[in-house]
């Protein structure tokens, strides 16, 4: 049971009363009684004596043992209040390690660490802050405290810079320092003074700062306000110590776990992705096709799968590079994106070479809309680098389960469509038939017979005569190359060309073009049969290759000829994406005195800046325009502007395809300078064209 204090002091002085009356009046009788009267001073002096020996000895033991409950009460006290601290110092851990453990966002937990160190540290306002990435303020990104702490925070400016005054004070020398800094006296600290004036009406006498670090880098601060001057004791700054370096593993983890998934993130993104486009990749996209193919075996509906290839982008990479190609086909990629719509999917297939999934169709309608909208956008030219290049999309089409029942089959047939539009012409769409597969495997079948055609001796020239026709002189003859197949017989060039145009054997093929006509034209020109050139088509996969006009040196040195006497033809659309490397080459051809002439003019390329870029010497005019000459009115037209065009160009003009006398007449009359066609001779082996040569018979085949 406890006694009230007051009460136990009133108890003990009564009992000290009661014993000290008691003595006195029971000691007098005593003596008195038991004593005679002449030793009565002596006992009174003695009693005095004993009675204080006693009384003092009972004060001293009260005393010593007030002393030593007090004390004791004060070391209770102590280990009190250090246990209330060890509670609140474990309780602020223990809730910060749970808001690190909980929260992924480092700005979230900076907030419950303010509010930590605010509820277990007993101050009015924490805050934390960062500097920034390319400056030298701290911006508060958190905080806790009252209503007048969040007045003052508004109110200041601090910095990381020790050479303003906005530097100077303890978050400043906190960052700069990387210690705690502390103004236990904030309000008379001279380094405190741009935080005065708000540091007294929100009533901060002293304030801390805490620096926050990891990786060995201080990424902030945590301040803290007190209203007491030197408020922070031992206790309360290694606390927040603790929480400071606690946060700052926090964030070094939170940031190590963010960069982690981001990593598995585009681990993740680029298993799925092309890297150039940003569209689905093969893989992903014959998944997409294998989901649309079960939903809608599910449904009984259709889905549709366009093939969309590029024509000529390749000439863009071997002309401008594949950094240029790449940018190209990121915007090629962009501008078929832009196009799609709800249900359906993009995909970059291969180099060039795009699929289109639409995941539901009633028919083969809706897959050639969309084809015809891909067609029509690519009709504006991609621009990069002050230079525009025209790209037109070849499209197949091919329809689940009309066409193909598996993903395998209904891309491979969407493929054979885009082949089939290719050769009708590029720049269109077809969809597939079953015909298509057939055509398909004979194209095959001659790419694999073209392989060693070379080397079996399968190829030849032959040649066509080129007229001067106002004199019906022979100025040139034209190389054009034949194929005969042991099996199949005389082979199209406009079959097989292209197929080495597309395997790349162009190259392989077209270098030999030139070094077996330079030697027939040694031949010609050595027995005075030919004074003027041999014209030789050349691909855009030879010029780009590099090394051409060296390549061409060495064929002219062994041949033993000058280099006008080799003349190279070169269609329009071969300048469609004119590079500079294209420019290098023609100009070092014309150095050396080579001559180029642009074939088929007037079909491909519709900018004509190259006639005056390039250094060409002739312009042929394809046989499209000759063909119905002189009775159709606007080939008549077109004609005779090129004649003029190329005559004030100063350029000599070559007319195609020229089979009937009223068609030469025409061409005379608009001051065409040469001819070439049926008129004047069928291509023909060499031989047969150098008896044509020695005979005495004319030009024109109908004399």
């Amino acid at each position: 049971m406890l006694v009230n204090p007051s009460r136990r002091a009133l108890y003990i002085s009564l009992a000290y009363v009661v014993l000290a009356l008691a003595w006195i009046f029971g000691s007098d009788a005593a003596v008195v009684f038991l004593f005679p009267p002449e030793w009565s001073v002596v006992l009174q002096l003695a009693k005095g004596v004993v009675f204080v020996l006693v009384t003092a000895m009972l004060l001293f033991w009260l005393l010593s043992r007030i002393e030593r409950y007090s004390s004791e009460s004060q070391q209770l006290r102590k280990s009190q209040l250090h246990a209330q601290q060890m509670r609140d110092t474990y309780a602020a851990l223990s809730a910060a390690n749970h808001a690190m453990m909980k929260e992924g966002d480092k700005y979230n937990l900076f907030t419950q660490i303010c509010q930590i160190v605010v509820h277990y540290c007993g101050v009015r306002m924490a805050w934390i802050g960062l500097v920034e990435p390319d400056g030298h303020w701290v911006v508060p990104v958190a905080w806790d405290g009252d209503e007048l702490g969040k007045w003052y925070l508004k109110q200041i400016k601090v910095s990381s810079d020790p050479e303003l005054p906005e530097g100077r004070g303890p978050v400043g020398r906190s960052l700069a320092t990387q210690q705690t800094v502390l103004f236990q006296d904030f309000l008379e600290d001279p380094d405190a003074a741009p935080w005065h004036y708000a540091a007294r009406q929100a009533g901060f006498a002293a304030v801390a700062a805490f620096p926050l670090s990891h990786s060995g880098q201080v990424i902030g601060s945590l301040a803290v306000y007190a209203s007491d001057e030197g408020y922070f004791s031992a206790e309360v700054i290694a606390l927040i110590e603790d929480l400071a370096a606690d946060v700052g593993f926090a964030v070094e983890a939170m940031e190590r776990e963010t960069e982690r998934r981001r990593q598995n993130e585009r681990i993740e993104y680029l298993a799925q992705h092309d890297l150039i486009t940003g569209l689905l990749n093969r893989s992903t996209m014959t998944v997409k096709i294998d989901e649309a193919i079960g939903a809608r075996r599910g449904d009984g509906k259709s889905a549709a799968l366009l093939f969309i290839n590029l024509d000529r982008f390749r000439f863009i990479n071997d002309a401008f590079g594949y950094h240029t190609g790449d940018i190209l086909l990121h915007k090629a990629a962009q501008r078929l994106r832009s196009l799609l719509g709800p249900g359906m999917e993009l995909s970059r297939h291969g180099a060039d070479e795009f699929l289109v999934l639409i995941n539901e169709v009633s028919g083969r309608e809706e897959g050639a809309a969309l084809a015809t909208q891909i067609i029509d956008s690519f009709s504006l030219p991609l621009r990069y680098m002050d230079l525009e290049h025209t790209v037109s999309p070849s499209i197949g089409v091919a329809i689940y389960p009309q066409d193909a029942t598996d993903s395998a089959a209904l891309i491979n047939n969407a493929e054979i469509a885009m082949q089939a539009a290719k050769r009708g012409g590029r720049s269109r769409f077809c969809n597939f038939t079953v015909e298509m597969q057939s055509v398909v495997q004979h194209r095959l079948a001659l790419e694999a017979n073209l392989r060693g055609a070379l080397e079996r001796g399968e190829i030849e020239l032959w040649y066509q005569p080129q007229l001067d026709i106002k004199d019906m002189r022979l100025v040139g003859v034209e190389a054009l190359m034949r194929w005969c197949h042991p099996e199949r017989g005389w082979v199209s060039p406009g079959e097989f060309i292209p197929i080495a145009e597309e395997s790349g054997l162009i190259v392989e093929l077209g270098d030999w073009a030139i070094a077996e006509a330079c030697a027939q034209a040694a031949q010609w020109h050595s027995e005075g049969l030919l004074a003027g050139p041999v014209a030789v088509n050349v691909s855009a996969a030879q010029l780009i290759r590099g090394g051409m006009a060296e390549k061409v040196d060495n064929i002219l040195a062994r041949s033993n000829i000058s280099a006008p006497m080799l003349q190279l033809e070169m269609t329009e659309s071969m300048f469609l994406h004119e590079s500079g490397s294209l420019s290098e080459t023609l100009e070092s051809f014309n150095r050396r005195g080579l001559r180029l002439a642009v074939d088929d003019f007037g079909t491909g390329y519709s900018n004509l800046g190259y006639l005056k870029r390039l250094p060409l010497a002739k312009l042929k005019i394809d046989k499209s325009f000759v063909l119905s000459l002189p009775d159709d009115v606007e080939d008549a037209v077109i004609t005779r502007t090129i004649v003029s065009m190329a005559v004030g160009l100063n350029l000599r003009v070559i007319a195609e395809g020229v089979e009937t006398r009223e068609q030469l007449a025409y061409l005379q009359q608009i001051g065409c300078h040469e001819g070439q066609g049926f008129l004047f001779g069928r291509p023909q082996p060499a031989d047969e064209l150098t008896a044509r040569m020695r005979s005495a018979q004319g030009w024109l085949v109908d004399e």
